[in-house]
């Protein structure tokens, strides 16, 4: 898709492996997908798809860390899959190295209460630009955006607010995700809504 409009990236939007509907996403490569330990881009392949499969969350960097295979105790222990392994590499990690494991492959306590940030920006996700720090690197109102066959600053919209970012408003969503994709990318992209 982004050859066909001449773009140099194309950004399809989240992705979230345990909704089927958006599996249709998997289709279209080159694809990476942002460590949340280490803030790297690691290639979305086939050994990825098959960890996602297996687990609430997952850390490339920690599954290498832990010397984790696809076809490994996590997998069974969150799939309830069965899989072809002895187990002799997990088992041999001893008890701390287990329990890390395990608290890393089932994740937080899901009993626990959990309250959900009001913004991207509120949420501290690793990677993402504070709010102080995009509106000093990025200038929103000048994002280009595509409408039918023109292509637009988002300011020359009416409901462009030139005042502060408030989450929920059509300004604190571009900013949430220029916040997410960096000063490089909104330089380099056109937004385009359906």
């Amino acid at each position: 898709m982004a050859l066909e409009e001449d773009y140099q990236y194309y950004y399809m939007g989240y992705y979230i492996h345990s909704c089927i509907k958006m599996r249709y996403k998997n289709d279209f490569r080159p694809q990476f997908l942002l460590d949340p330990v280490t803030n790297n881009w690691d290639p979305l392949n086939s050994d990825m798809l098959q960890r996602l499969s297996a687990r609430k969350w997952l850390s490339m960097s920690i599954e290498r860390s832990l010397g984790v295979l696809p076809d490994s105790l996590s997998t069974f222990l969150q799939s309830d899959a069965v899989v072809s392994s002895d187990f002799s590499r997990e088992l041999a990690i001893g008890p701390r190295g287990f329990q890390y494991f395990f608290e890393y492959i089932n994740g937080p306590n899901e009993s626990d209460s959990i309250e959900r940030p009001e913004s991207a920006f509120d949420a501290g996700m690793p990677g993402a630009m504070a709010i102080e720090e995009l509106e000093h690197q990025v200038d929103l109102g000048r994002w280009k955006l595509k409408i039918g066959n023109m292509i637009v600053p988002v300011e020359a919209l009416e409901i462009w607010d030139d005042g502060d970012i408030v989450p929920g408003t059509l300004k604190g969503v571009i900013a949430e995700l220029a916040a997410c994709i960096g000063p490089d990318l909104v330089r380099e992209t056109i937004l385009k809504f359906d």
